[in-house]
């Protein structure tokens, strides 16, 4: 399968050439071009940079994530990974908690993954802030609908979803 690899090397350096260009602070004009060709090979949506809106999230702790818009696609969020994160908790668990998420519809979408982070559906919503999450009520609605997901999905210690439907 030589056409894997090469598929799969040429999206590790564009993915690698998009996070250094972030974490590097490179004009907006080639962050753009590398994402939407990040787009089109792994999503079939054709935009140029020059029709891309991408606009950055707030409130990520360890990622960084946009919204990526163009006319005629409806909006993705790309979530490009923290760079020395892996350090702190297995990015390997993490993708494999969430594609089972999202396969039960319990989270986005998973539209794409690439080596440094990854395409999910985009749904509106707004960040929940410090002073909001400092809300008793909030907090205990939060915690009620944790406890529920892992009641019904429990993590075992090497963080494997373990489903029982």
């Amino acid at each position: 399968m030589p056409s894997y690899s090469i598929k799969q090397a040429l999206l590790a350096r564009r993915s690698a050439m998009l996070v250094r260009s972030l974490h590097a602070g490179t004009d907006e004009a080639r962050i753009k071009r590398e994402t939407s060709k990040l787009l089109r090979e792994l999503l079939s949506i054709f935009t140029d940079e020059d029709n891309l809106d991408m606009k950055r999230v707030s409130g990520a702790l360890t990622n960084r994530v946009f919204i990526c818009s163009s006319p005629g696609n409806d909006p993705v969020l790309l979530r490009l990974y923290g760079h020395g994160t892996s350090a702190f908790f297995s990015r390997d668990a993490e993708i494999a908690i969430f594609r089972k998420l999202s396969d039960l519809g319990l989270a986005p979408k998973l539209l794409a993954e690439f080596p440094d982070g990854r395409f999910e559906e985009y749904i509106d919503s707004d960040t929940l802030h410090g002073h909001e999450l400092k809300d008793p009520a909030t907090s205990v609605e939060i915690a009620g609908l944790i406890g529920m997901l892992h009641a019904r999905f429990p993590v075992d210690e090497d963080a494997e979803v373990r489903c029982e439907l």
